[in-house]
């Protein structure tokens, strides 16, 4: 009788003590006979928040697998308003296997530094080269004449693996 009267007293005692309850790990699949690299994950800031003990509030979220590997991350910002509305991360899988992945809240300024895999370009053809923010798409389909306008005839973009460009002209076309 007095051994449980230790123990709630005990427990009772870490509640008081602002304990907080262990994080539950988020598990990503790979239910094909196949490894996948890069695979990407997108949550939401609610369902992140939903696998941490405390609220997210301003910081930015760490994501580690079981044996502590970091995995790339980026935050989104979708309405505009300073804070991210989602988090998107990459995550290797072998052929039928499931990863347990940890969140840790950190501030923005702690984050690894990871390697550049991305990139967007719609500039200006003439020096200073400068980035196109509001343009109106030119009417003409004259190559030539978009040629002298607008680095690469507009918008690009570009991975590890392939680049896309987007004739910024009545073609309105894309090449890969």
């Amino acid at each position: 009788m007095q051994t449980k009267s230790i123990f709630t007293l005990i427990l009772a005692a870490a509640f008081a003590g602002g304990c907080n309850p262990p994080q539950s790990g988020y598990e990503v699949s790979n239910g094909s006979d196949f490894p996948i690299a890069d695979k990407a994950v997108v949550l939401s800031y609610e369902e992140v928040n939903d696998y941490l003990p405390e609220e997210i509030g301003d910081n930015h979220i760490l994501v580690v697998d079981s044996a502590g590997l970091r995995l790339p991350s980026q935050f989104d910002d979708l309405d505009g308003d300073g804070k991210w509305d989602e988090m998107a991360f990459l995550v290797d899988l072998d052929a039928n296997e499931t990863k347990t992945l940890y969140f840790s809240a950190i501030s923005e300024n702690k984050m690894p530094d990871y390697p550049k895999r991305t990139n967007v370009r719609f500039g200006y053809k003439d020096e200073p080269y400068k980035e196109v923010t509001d343009e109106e798409r030119l009417k003409s389909t004259d190559s030539p004449a978009i040629s002298k306008v607008f680095q690469m005839e507009g918008p690009a973009w570009e991975n590890d693996m392939v680049a896309f460009r987007n004739y910024y002209d009545a073609r309105n076309g894309i090449d890969i």
